[in-house]
């Protein structure tokens, strides 16, 4: 979620079936999300809210059609991302605040 904010403005979630590595497993369905107005409160109620949006599209989704519709992911496109650093976090959480008039931390 930091690295979309970071590079797109948005917070994108995925929702993806698990395999034996690393987020290589088929996607159910992907959704972008505006970014929060507050992002200090990113880890504690937006990106469990984002997240248990995604799960209940998708399991409609599923009760409606009784299957999974998925995607093999393109291994030869995009970028994989694991653990963020936490300073490109705080970078991330800043963002909100550029252009406001208040100081920045950097």
């Amino acid at each position: 979620m930091y690295y979309s904010l970071l590079m797109n403005g948005n917070c994108g979630v995925t929702a993806l079936f698990l395999d034996e590595q690393i987020d290589t497993g088929p996607v159910v369905e992907t959704h972008d999300y505006a970014a929060p107005s507050d992002r200090t409160e990113i880890d504690y109620g937006y990106d469990p809210y984002v997240r248990s949006d995604l799960l209940v599209r998708v399991l409609r989704g599923y009760l409606d059609s009784s299957e999974f519709c998925t995607e093999h992911q393109r291994t030869d496109k995009g970028e994989k991302y694991f653990i963020m650093h936490p300073v490109l976090r705080h970078v991330a959480i800043l963002g909100a605040n550029e252009g406001k008039g208040e100081s920045e931390a950097c």
